[in-house]
């Protein structure tokens, strides 16, 4: 069985919207700065990751 980029890249790009909307629900819960601060930056990695994913993918 062969899986194209495609159905990775997909599947990574589900994967990262489901952990930045995690994230963005933590945010909702969480007041302490330091955390809030975490939180975003981890949301930020996830749509770091989902943006070489779909570079990868073009390529």
């Amino acid at each position: 069985m062969t899986i194209s980029m495609n159905t990775v890249t997909e599947k990574t790009l589900e994967e990262c919207k489901r952990h930045v909307d995690e994230c963005a629900a933590l945010l909702e819960r969480t007041s302490v700065p330091e955390y809030r601060e975490a939180i975003i930056a981890m949301a930020n990695a996830w749509l770091k990751i989902a943006e070489r994913a779909k570079i990868k993918a073009s390529r």
